[in-house]
């Protein structure tokens, strides 16, 4: 449904995978009842859905929809595998292999090799390490936020620029877009931090400090579709986020888009607005544009009652009363 949904392949993944934790897939379960911590459990996770990728592509849906349906039966999960696919020993050894070589496609023009970062990662000393091992995605990193943590904007952009060239899929704390969106930002050019902001977006799916950022730029150009974009991400993390759902009501008034409108005015007043007058009257005013009078009329009557004096309110209500359409909006 959603490319950026879901576990993908990352550093510390493929390090444990090459580096033999991988668990069989005829005993992942147990992988589940004991980690030794949470990265582990995390990791039973992403091998799991790393089991049903392999599944799909290999030997097809339908032979999923088999094993789920089996499971559904109360089948052992190994037994509805062993029917379908083979022996255990045969899937667990395939699917190492195949679990080998997705983490070895990771960024293959980088070295994920962590034993390099001296003891002491100075400037000096990881630039020495560096010419020898220009590609290490680690010490490229140390590098990078070494400069920014010195606010030296303009020469932390050529490490992250190296790592995101090699590796723009990456999505962990501290990725290469992220740090060059910063980067940008600090020196004033917004319209490469929205590039590297929007890029993040699309593949990460719970990166609320990026939609919220991307927002702030979408409304300073008034491109209220791609605002309105980012409010529906950052309310599928959480849709109790205020701000996400003024920011898609703003948007969808500017794009007369009544249907999202009305949603986002709805969830507002659920929210407790801090002026709720304000909250019923332009849920009224998009109920009215939308073609439901009757619920604009009880909408504008809360506005009302709220704040009788309200001249905005007091001027829909006498339209409604007269069967007057809605009159279009100042944007």
């Amino acid at each position: 449904a959603n490319p950026a949904w879901g576990q993908r392949m990352t550093p510390q993944y493929r390090q444990m995978i090459l580096g033999g934790l991988l668990t069989p897939v005829s005993q992942l379960s147990s992988a589940f009842l004991r980690p030794p911590s949470p990265l582990h459990l995390q990791f039973a996770y992403y091998e799991s859905s790393l089991v049903v990728e392999y599944l799909v592509e290999q030997h097809g849906l339908d032979i999923l929809r088999r094993v789920l349906v089996d499971l559904g039966a109360g089948v052992p999960i190994n037994e509805a595998l062993q029917r379908y696919i083979g022996p255990p020993a045969t899937i667990d050894k395939l699917f190492e292999e195949y679990a080998k070589e997705r983490a070895r496609q990771l960024a293959p023009d980088l070295s994920f090799d962590d034993s390099l970062m001296p003891e002491q990662p100075d400037a000096t000393t990881i630039a020495a390490v560096l010419s020898e091992h220009p590609n290490n995605y680690f010490l490229l990193k140390e590098l990078a936020n070494g400069l920014i943590s010195q606010k030296d904007w303009e020469r932390a952009k050529a490490p992250l620029e190296t790592i995101y060239q090699a590796y723009p899929d990456d999505t962990t704390t501290g990725n290469a877009a992220g740090l060059l969106a910063q980067v940008h930002r600090q020196l004033g050019d917004a319209t490469t931090e929205e590039e590297y902001l929007s890029k993040l977006a699309k593949i990460d799916d719970d990166a609320i400090a990026v939609y919220t950022r991307l927002m702030e730029l979408n409304e300073a150009r008034q491109d209220w579709q791609s605002m309105a974009e980012n409010a529906e991400r950052l309310l599928a993390v959480n849709p109790m986020l205020v701000v996400g759902q003024e920011k898609l009501g703003r948007a969808a008034k500017q794009l007369e888009d009544h249907e999202r409108r009305i949603s986002a005015q709805r969830a507002m007043l659920e929210m407790k607005p801090a002026d709720p007058a304000a909250a019923h009257y332009e849920l009224a005013v998009a109920l009215a544009n939308n073609g439901d009078p009757k619920l604009a009329k009880r909408h504008v009557l809360k506005a009302l009652e709220e704040a009788p004096r309200y001249r905005d309110a007091q001027r829909l209500l006498l339209r409604l009363l007269e069967g007057t359409p809605e009159a279009k909006e100042e944007r």
